[in-house]
């Protein structure tokens, strides 16, 4: 068993390179992200090649498959709606305190309907804001959990109506209720 898993350290490391990978893929510059990938995708394949052959026994195989398919969950995965579930629960009190101030026009707009966070800053991903309506209607008000330039956006957005998130958002390519009036949205 201890030649089996020699190179246990190699392992740890691929696999969380590939679980990193993923989780900060909208960090990364595309090329970077590619090449990173193209790396992790053959150092995965020939590592787990290697260990499949040394492994002799049919309980050994069976831990290296298995292994290999949370590797690759890990690389394929996207970590996107799971990051902005994680960053609606952690930051609900802030974000519920700034829709509160936003509907009775605490903050003053810097440049059409953005706002620019001071004391909340860090519960939209650039420190900003984008109020879509805010009137008798009702609201719709996007935290950026990511701006995409060459891909798309994720927005966190809180309304109280999903017709107005169809009327006054465009370009949605996914939309998914997290809970009452929360949904995660991704836009061209």
């Amino acid at each position: 068993m201890n030649k089996f898993f020699e190179s246990k350290f190699t392992l740890i490391t691929i696999i969380l390179l590939c679980f990193l990978s993923n989780w900060y893929k909208d960090n990364i510059s595309l090329i970077f992200y590619i090449i990173i990938r193209l790396i992790l995708i053959i150092l995965c394949m020939y590592f787990f090649y290697k260990l499949y052959k040394k492994s002799f026994t049919l309980k050994n195989k069976i831990i290296t498959s298995f292994i290999f398919i949370i590797t690759l969950f890990l690389f394929f995965y996207d970590f996107r709606l799971t990051k902005t579930k994680i960053e609606l629960n952690i930051f609900k009190n802030q974000r519920n305190i700034i829709i509160q101030k936003i509907k009775n026009n605490e903050f003053k707009y810097y440049y059409k309907n953005n706002i620019k966070l001071s004391k909340y800053k860090y519960t939209s991903n650039d420190g900003e804001i984008y109020v879509y309506k805010n009137d008798t209607e009702g609201q719709v008000i996007s935290f950026w959990i990511y701006r995409g330039l060459m891909s798309d956006s994720i927005q966190l957005i809180y309304t109280t109506d999903k017709d107005l998130l169809e009327k006054n958002i465009k370009n949605i390519n996914k939309s998914i209720k997290l809970n009452k009036n929360w949904f995660y949205i991704t836009t061209k």
